[in-house]
């Protein structure tokens, strides 16, 4: 034997072991919970109570009306909002970025806050189908914003999220406070199971159907993240593909909306677990986020109905919730980038390239800019004072300047207490609310 003739050896390919311990675990949770899940509630429902009642008693009424419903709904709102978080950040290209985070839910309630006011007898199929078209806008809008801004950090990317859906939230609550709509709007959108029964959970099948279009074009959200050109080069149109999980996105949103309400993080959270897992195939991570995902919110759930039984806490208080922090180049940051004009033959500035470097110099400088952040607060609150006065206008100047005031303290007060954190810290991102200390303190 020649040393041709002997095979060339290679170093083997790392490969990610095999979690079948993990997966099984998760499995096993899965079904213990989604049992326990029927049988914990005020009511009595347990199985002895079935076989002594029969298909005619209460317990057995209450279990097909009620926890049955309430476990499905449970199920398909953990798997469903997983997916849609995993294509996301696909889409996106960032493992920071879900629903809640690119301003997509607050477009959805800005939906259902349009439908309140315009068509206030649509059914309950016709509000999602509104809320999903704001979704859909508003997951357009926030791809667009982040093609056109320049993002350095991925870390970045939901930040400009979650300034956007800041906005769009801001918008919302103020136009429900004006037509006291906030309690209405509240109820969609308080991430709570305790409606949801018989006839009043169906419309999650419908994110169940998105989750089984996401599962069919899976190899293809997995070449979409590897970015446009080489997905283009392969063959695939980019944007039909984007498209399509644009409206999963959306679709799987509205659902669980008008359902269930507003549940964040959860397509932040579960799929990069899966992630670490099991690496970044979307057609084999799919199984385990709709699983896992499930498994979260059975788990929070059953906390929510066990911590202060036999009331029922929010959804949302036991799972984590934040406000965004927003950030703002005005007052604060490097200076401006200042282009050198281009000097003509003889050597000499042009007066537009010197006129043009004196502004960009005068507007970098910080009283500058503090000037006019100051003049921009001094206008609206002069606007806020004398802007809808019902009644005497002297009385409604004495109560609004006292709010104004207390609106300057409180401003001011954060900001202080956010760059003391950003120096402690040493990062720019976190805030208190962020990190949990207003979470402690309440």
């Amino acid at each position: 034997m020649t040393l041709l003739d002997r095979t060339p050896t290679s170093t083997p390919a790392r490969v990610r072991p095999r979690r079948t311990s993990v997966g099984v675990l998760i499995g096993v949770l899965l079904v213990v919970l989604a049992i326990v899940s029927l049988f914990v509630g005020v009511s009595v429902v347990s199985p002895a109570a079935l076989l002594a009642g029969g298909s005619d008693s209460d317990a057995a009424f209450l279990l097909v009306a009620s926890r049955i419903p309430r476990t499905v709904a449970v199920l398909l709102v953990g798997a469903s909002l997983g997916i849609a978080g995993l294509i996301m950040q696909m889409l996106v290209r960032n493992k920071f970025v879900e629903p809640g985070t690119t301003g997509v839910s607050e477009f959805a309630t800005l939906g259902m806050l349009v439908t309140m006011v315009v068509l206030p007898g649509l059914p309950v199929v016709g509000k999602m189908g509104v809320a999903a078209a704001f979704g859909l806008f508003g997951t357009w809008v926030f791809l667009r914003v982040v093609r056109v801004v320049p993002v350095r950090q991925l870390v970045l990317v939901p930040l400009v999220g979650i300034m956007l859906g800041g906005i769009v939230g801001a918008v919302t609550t103020f136009v429900a406070y004006r037509l006291d709509l906030l309690q209405s709007l509240g109820q969609w959108s308080q991430g709570s199971f305790a409606t949801v029964m018989q006839g009043r959970y169906e419309f999650l099948w419908i994110a169940a159907l998105m989750v089984v279009l996401a599962w069919v074009a899976a190899d293809r959200f997995s070449v979409i993240g590897l970015g446009e050109e080489f997905a283009t080069n392969l063959g695939l149109d980019y944007r039909r593909v984007v498209t399509v999980g644009m409206v999963i996105i959306a679709v799987i949103t509205a659902a669980v909306l008008v359902t269930a309400g507003l549940i964040p993080f959860l397509g932040l959270v579960v799929p990069n677990v899966v992630s670490l897992i099991i690496g970044d195939n979307v057609r084999r991570a799919i199984p385990w986020v709709a699983g896992l995902g499930a498994v979260f919110v059975l788990a929070c759930d059953l906390v929510a109905r066990v911590v202060r039984f036999p009331t029922r806490s929010r959804w949302r208080s036991s799972w984590a919730s934040s406000v965004p922090p927003c950030s703002s180049g005005c007052c604060c940051g490097g200076g401006a980038v200042l282009t050198d004009p281009v000097p003509t033959e003889s050597g000499a500035l042009p007066a537009a390239g010197l006129h043009r470097t004196r502004l960009a110099a005068s507007w970098a400088s910080p009283r500058v800019r503090l000037a006019v952040l100051g003049g921009v607060v001094l206008v609206l609150a002069a606007g806020y004072l004398v802007t809808d006065v019902p009644g005497s206008l002297a009385f409604a100047l004495e109560i609004r300047s006292l709010t104004v005031v207390a609106m300057l303290v409180v401003a001011t007060a954060v900001g202080v207490s956010t760059v003391v954190f950003h120096t402690i810290t040493q990062n720019r991102i976190l805030t208190p609310r962020s990190w949990g200390s207003t979470r402690s303190t309440c």
